[in-house]
Formats: C-alpha cells, structure tokens, sequence
C-alpha cells in the first residue's frame, strides 16, 4: 500500500472512531448515563507555614474566591529542574459541582485517577472518605450526599509528606520523588439505578463492572468472554438484558445477546458470556490489534447502561522458562519508566503520556516495567495501542513496615491495581512486591493469592524480587553478578534492572571498587548530554555490554535501567542514566537500543558522532542493516560488517566501528544496506559558527491540543548554516510566547549540547501560538495554528 493511501486509511478510521465515540457519547446521554470529565474551574490553596487554621476549609459555603484557579492534571507545587528539597505538606481542592435536576434519581460516582498520597474529601461540607495511595484511583458513590438541581462542594485536602503505612522510605532517602496533588483526570460518572458496577466500589473478587477474558487463544477462532456486574437499585426486581457489540477498525464484526436475568431488588448479578471470533486477530508487540465491545444493558427493551472497553486477543505462556506470545517465542527487550517531567513533576497530560510510551516503542523496546507504581490510564491505553508489553507494579522501594496496617494497603492496593488494569492486554505480570525490599514468606504469599483471585485461569502471573512464592522472578543484573546461586532456573527470569548500578557503584559485582570516584563516574552509564561525546559512547558500550550479557542468561525479558533521566530525593542532582534526559532528548544509547529494531519495523542506521576536533576517532554507528559504508567529504573510508565480539555475540544487530586515521573537518555519511541494496542514509556535518536556533515541537504522534492542560516539550537549538546543532552550544535562551501557552519552567532556560528545552502547558483556547526564541544574536522562531 503506498504512504498516501495508509495515510489516507488511517483518517477514515480514525473518523470513524471517532464518529461511532459520538454516537455511543450521545446514546448513553439520551439514557442519562455518562462519564463527565470534571478538571476545570478547581480551586487551590497550598498551605503555608503561617496558615495554621484550615478549619472551614472544607465548608460548602467557604468563600475561596482568593484561591489559585486551576485546571487538572495539577502538580501541587511547581519545582526546579534539580529537585533536591521537594515541596511535601497539605494542599486543598476545592469545586463547584453543578449536578443537573436530571439527575435526581441517578446513581453519582466520582473518580480521582490519582491524589497524592493521604487524601480526605467532603461533599457539601460532610467527609465522605478518607484515602490512602496516591497512585490509585479514589472513588465515592456522592449519590446521598449531593442535591440534584443545584451546585454542590467538594473540597479534597491532600497531604503527601512521608507515610508509614503507605510507604515507600521517607522522601529523604527515597530513589524517586512523590509530588503532590491532583496529577491525574477527575470524573463524574452518571448512571441509572440498574447499573453496571464501579469494580472498586463492588470490591467483588475477579468481578466489578466487565471484566474480559481469553479462553481460547487462536487466529483461526478465539473465544472471549465478558464477565458483566449488574446492580439493580431499584425497589423492585427487574429482568435485565445485555447486548455486547463487538467492534475491529470500527467495523462490528459480533454482537451477542445474553438471556434475561431477574435480578431482585438491592441485589446484583454476574452476567457471563462466551464469544466466539474466527479470524481472530490476536495482540503482540509487533500486531496490537485491538477490538472494542460496547456492553449495554437493557430492562424491558429500555436501555439502562453503557459501557465501551477495548480489549485485545492475546495468551502469554512459559514453556521450559522461555516466554511465548500467541504460540511465538518472543524475547523482551524492555526498559524502566517513571512518570516524572520536568518542574510539573507528575502533572501530566493524557497525550503527554502517549508521547512518552512512543517515544519507547520508537526506541526499540517491546516491553516496559512500570517502576515502582501504578501509572497513569492513559500511558495504559498507549501501550495497548502501540504493543508494549508490561509489567504492572504496585508501589514499594526498599521498605517493609511490619504491622497489619502497612499489609492491609499493600493487599489493597494488589486488588485494586488488578481491578483497573486486568482487561489491558499490554499487562504480562503483575508486580505485587516491594521492590529491593525483603519480605516475609506470608506476605508474599498473600500477594499472591491476590493476583490468581481476582484474575483467575491459566496464563497469568505474579512477579517479585525474590526468588520464592511469586510466578516470575525479578533480578537486577548488578544482584545477578554478586549472587548468581539466587537463580535456581525453577521459574521464568527477568533481569529487571540493568545497566545503570553495576557501572556506577563500588560494590555492584564489577571493577569499580578498583577505580577512583572519578574514573568510576566517567566509565559509568549516568552521564549528561553536556558530558560530551567519549561518556555517551562509554554509557552506549555498557548498554551494549550489559545487554549482550543478559542473553547469556536464561531471562526472557530484560529492561534497562532508565529510559528518562529523573530526580530522586535523596540526591542533590538529577540521576542520568536514561537513554534520554529529563527533557525526552536522546543519548547515544537511545541509538544503540534503537538499532535493535527489526529492519522490517523501521530501518535504523545512526552515526554516534558529532564530528568535530573532540570527537573521538573510532567511530560507533548504530544500525539493523547488513552492512554499512561511511564516506568522508565523498571519499570511501570503508564498508563493512557489524563488530561481532565478546560485548556483542549475542546481539540481533552489533554496532559497526570505524576507525579514523585523523580529524577533517566535513561530512560524514554512512549508507546502509541490506541484502546488497542501498536502504538508508545518515549525514552528520562538522558544526560551524552557530547563526541561528531552530524552534520545535515534541509532538510524537500527537500535536498540542487545547483544552486539556497538554504539557509539550519546546526545543531550540542553536544550528549553523548547514542546520546542524552545535553541541558545544551552551547560552542561556530567552523565550517569547504569544497566545493562550504558558512557560513552566522554573529557573533561566539554559542550552546543553547545544539543545534548550522549554516545557509549555497549551491553553484553552484555538488559534495562532508564536514562540519567539533568542540567545545573545540568534533568533529563531516557531508559529502554531491549533484548532
């Protein structure tokens, strides 16, 4: 198919997802059901030191017209780039609710994707909950505590100092940060007295809402089935009907109709169906197909409920400890996240989330481990979309407080984690441990009773860092050197981290104790962009070398410690081990593992040089082709075959090295082929003097968008005549911006290897936004138009 007709393919469906959201969107508001985003027009207050009575905070009739006016995602306290004193204390939130007269006798629940960390919530002045987690959903059936026809209150005050029973290690000593707030989406759902339940709120073991699963797994024909929670609040019984429509690429392709069930009044019913489909089209990383089912619900022909899911086809099995997807071994290639950005800590927005996630998958990995909690719905549905594998975890970092109350949050928050996650076909395991922490034998085997509970059947898996209870064991490659007896071969392997700590510290199972603090900084993967180019080829040879290792092991997966450089508490600088910074810029080690695509996915070919007086002479360039030529000013320097030695024997696709004679400054060119034809090509050109700054965006994959508080990372560089990037670039840029955008940054915005970044939260309203850059005489600028 050529470019222009995919493209083209890809708008109709598109328009048409988009048409049949549409439709469902009105179908469930002409029955009185929906699900209303609720984050504008909040109020907040952050408390300071001298605000010593917050006593009628919580009051419906509190006048908070002084209060900040904000929007969710919210991050309570905006930090510097380097966060090494991280604001922790209590804040408040505070809306109106405007519940229409239509909605007298509806059923209203409110849902919180995350508020961080000890949340306590009233409703029209009255407490309603109090929480613990700030990383899970919050979720309050108001019904009785609301007046339909009116504005009502919810005021929600947030504390995210340090908790015992929540954990993890005091703020202080932790590896990550913890920021405040309401970071995720708020929501009301509406919905009639015959309802398909809230799964959080039904706390049913392996039921709630719908719940999907895969008893047959094959391309010729798979069974689905959809396991629908119905409560029936009214005050008599009703015979209640459900209809599952099933939708691929928009196009329905099954619909089943279930027998009528009484259900009596103040009771539910678990309604179950088997489907099946031929000619599956069944999820992997490398096809992520997706199916949508539309479950409604019906009471004398009369529609009650609605709800939309998608789902996809898929069966993950170990044989012999190896891992296959839908029948095909498959090894992962994976890597570490955690959600922080910049100064919004994590505040962000749903599209930010899905640039995150493919900028991943961009990066040649199959395959993330969720480090070391729940993540957002939305980073969720994009591994879903783009097919990366994961594992979710709950939270915990090196800390186990002994008392039934810290077990308690831990069981609970395994079965929720599990309630809000289970029908994402992305998820291959669920991490519910506490990760580098040791843990007594009956608390892990609580955890695990949990998984195999509430997701019952064959084909799923508890995961854990130590080698005992859990399905798959979890081992950092640093703990693997030091201890290789803790592997007994006895159940499916991951490295789960690696990469990062066996370089760095001087007690990980390698040389460094040998080396002086320096040397071991330098030769370490945690290195800057401004650090230059001999440190970014060091931390590209350990991924290569500890990645190549981990193939002479048994694991079925590997995942690199980290894929974004990000701040932890306990330290006064920024932790640089990802293969991008903080600003989601690439190292050269993003290339290596990039590189690692199959060339039918996308053909790499990257020269891992600046070329300048600087610039080492043996020449790494990363690429899936068979062969690779580099021309120097047009002169043949040579063409060959990728280095295949003792740190590369086990790769899909070692690197090629060039060894220079001498510097000259010029061009560099490196053409790729495979099977003899000529399929790629990469120029860098020695940097002259800078005489301007190219301005972008970060859309990957998705253009700024107005009206929900979008966060997008804006890039000026400092380029010459030929618009390459000077790395040595490193002025302070000042930024002009004209229309409805804010600059987030705290602090001067500074370039690093030639690159200054910008975080901009896009407003509400369309039209023209100009962003007017300078530093010292550059200039450059970039205009958007947004609808």
């Amino acid at each position: 198919m050529h470019i222009s007709a995919m493209k083209s393919s890809k708008r109709i469906l598109v328009q048409f997802l988009m048409l049949f959201s549409f439709l469902s969107l009105q179908a469930c508001q002409e029955i009185g059901v929906q699900n209303i985003k609720i984050n504008d027009d909040w109020k907040f207050k952050l408390l300071e030191a001298n605000d010593v009575d917050e006593s009628s905070y919580h009051l419906a009739d509190l006048n908070d017209t002084s209060w900040e006016s904000v929007s969710l995602p919210h991050t309570a306290n905006l930090e510097p780039l380097v966060v090494n004193n991280q604001w922790q204390g209590i804040c408040w939130y505070r809306k109106n609710l405007n519940i229409p007269a239509s909605y007298k006798n509806k059923r209203l629940i409110i849902e919180l994707e995350a508020a961080m960390n000890h949340s306590k919530i009233w409703i029209n002045g009255m407490e309603v909950v109090t929480h613990l987690g700030g990383y899970l959903p919050v979720v309050i059936d108001i019904t009785k505590y609301v007046e339909a026809g009116k504005n009502n209150n919810i005021a929600i005050r947030l504390n995210n100092t340090d908790n015992p029973i929540t954990g993890p290690k005091p703020l202080k000593i932790l590896d990550f940060n913890m920021y405040g707030g309401l970071y995720r989406n708020a929501w009301l759902k509406v919905k009639n007295n015959v309802h398909i339940s809230h799964p959080v709120l039904a706390d049913k073991t392996a039921g709630g809402g719908v719940f999907i699963t895969y008893p047959k797994v094959s391309e010729s024909e798979s069974v689905v089935q959809i396991k629908t929670h119905i409560i029936n609040e009214e005050k008599e019984s009703k015979g209640v009907k459900v209809v599952h429509s099933i939708f691929h690429k928009g196009e329905l392709i099954k619909e089943q109709i279930a027998n009528t069930t009484t259900i009596e009044a103040g009771k539910d019913e678990e309604i179950i169906e088997k489907i099946s489909i031929g000619n599956a089209k069944l999820w992997s990383p490398k096809t992520p197909n997706l199916y949508q089912v539309e479950t409604r619900v019906y009471v004398d022909d009369e529609i009650m409920d609605m709800a939309s899911n998608k789902f996809g086809i898929r069966a993950f099995t170990f044989k012999d400890n190896k891992l296959y997807i839908n029948g095909e071994q498959t090894y992962l290639r994976g890597v570490n996240r955690h959600q922080e950005y910049p100064f919004v800590g994590y505040a962000l927005s749903d599209n930010a989330q899905y640039r995150d996630a493919k900028k991943i998958k961009e990066g040649g990995f199959d395959y993330i481990r969720l480090s070391h909690y729940p993540q957002s719905p939305a980073f969720m549905d994009a591994c879903d979309e783009l097919g990366l594998v994961v594992v979710d975890a709950i939270l915990g970092w090196q800390y186990y407080l002994d008392s039934d109350a810290f077990r308690e949050q831990a069981y609970k928050s395994a079965k929720e984690l599990i309630y809000r996650d289970r029908n994402h076909p992305c998820v291959l395991a669920w991490e519910v441990s506490l990760n580098e922490t040791k843990m007594p034998i009956f608390f892990m085997e609580e955890l695990n009773k949990i998984v195999h509970e509430q997701y019952p059947g064959e084909k799923v898996y508890s995961c854990g860092w130590m080698n005992d209870v859990y399905d798959i064991y979890f081992q950092a490659r640093q703990h693997r050197l030091m201890h290789p007896e803790d592997n007994d071969g006895s159940k499916p392997y991951s490295v789960s981290e690696y990469g990062d700590w066996e370089y760095y510290s001087n007690n990980a199972g390698l040389n460094q104790d040998k080396l002086s603090k320096t040397k071991r900084y330098e030769s370490s993967s945690r290195q800057k962009r401004e650090y230059g180019e001999a440190r970014l080829l060091q931390q590209a040879k350990n991924l290569q070398e500890s990645h190549n290792d981990n193939m002479n092991t048994s694991a079925y997966s590997d995942s690199y410690w980290v894929m974004y450089d990000y701040n932890r508490g306990y330290h006064p600088d920024i932790e640089f081990s990802g293969v991008m910074d903080i600003f989601r810029i690439p190292k050269f080690g993003y290339y290596f593992f990039k590189s690692q695509r199959d060339a039918s996915d996308e053909v790499v070919l990257n020269i891992a040089s600046y070329w300048n007086e600087k610039s080492p002479l043996n020449l790494s360039v990363f690429s899936n082709c068979d062969e690779v030529a580099l021309y120097l000013n047009d002169e043949l320097v040579e063409r060959r075959h990728p280095d295949v030695n003792t740190i590369s024997n086990n790769l899909k696709h070692p690197p090629f090295t060039f060894n220079m004679p001498e510097f000259k400054a010029g061009a560099l060119k490196a053409v790729g082929y495979i099977d003899g034809k000529e399929v790629a090509e990469h120029l860098v050109q020695t940097p002259k003097k800078p005489t301007g700054l190219k301005v972008w965006l970060d859309e990957s994959g998705v253009a700024p968008q107005t009206g929900v508080n979008d966060v997008v990372f804006l890039y000026m560089a400092a380029i010459d005549e030929n618009g390459t990037i000077i790395p040595d670039y490193s002025e302070e840029v000042s930024l002009e911006i004209n229309g409805d955008a804010q600059l987030m940054n705290i602090g001067n915005i500074t370039a690093e290897a030639g690159i200054a970044t910008a975080l901009i939260k896009i407003g509400k309203k369309s039209g023209a936004i100009t962003f007017n850059a300078s530093s010292q005489n550059l200039k450059g600028t970039l205009k958007l138009n947004l609808e």
